[in-house]
C-alpha cells in the first residue's frame, strides 16, 4: 500500500488499544497492516457502509473441531468511522474466514 487513509496518530493509537486489550497475548494479535487493509478496503468499497471489520492477519482462524480457547483481534469501523478494536472467538467453519468484511460480507 502507498497511501493509507489514516492518521498516523490514529493508527498508533488504535493499535495502543489492541495492545492494551490483547495482553499477554501473542496469536492472533492486530498490527498496522490489518488496520490498514479495513481503511483501504472502505476507500475502494462502492456503496454504503454500516459496518467493517478486519480481523488480525497473523494466525488466522482455527477450525471448529479445534478443543481450546482461541481468541482474535479486530478492529470495526461502524457508519460514522470511528474505530473500535475488540477481541471475539477465532473459530470458523473448516478454519476459514474472511480477514476483512464490509455489511457483513467477504471483500
Amino acid at each position: 500500500m502507498s497511501t493509507i487513509p489514516i492518521s498516523t496518530n490514529a493508527l498508533e493509537g488504535i493499535l495502543t488499544a489492541a495492545k492494551r486489550l490483547e495482553g499477554k497475548s501473542r496469536a492472533r494479535c492486530l498490527t498496522a497492516s490489518d488496520v490498514c487493509r479495513l481503511y483501504a478496503a472502505c476507500a475502494a468499497y462502492d456503496g454504503e457502509i454500516k459496518s467493517a471489520r478486519a480481523y488480525a492477519g497473523n494466525g488466522a482462524f482455527v477450525p471448529n473441531s479445534y478443543k481450546w480457547r482461541a481468541e482474535i483481534t479486530y478492529v470495526a469501523a461502524g457508519m460514522w468511522g470511528i474505530p473500535h478494536v475488540g477481541r471475539t472467538g477465532a473459530h470458523r467453519s473448516y478454519g476459514n474466514g474472511a480477514g476483512t468484511t464490509i455489511n457483513g460480507r467477504a471483500v
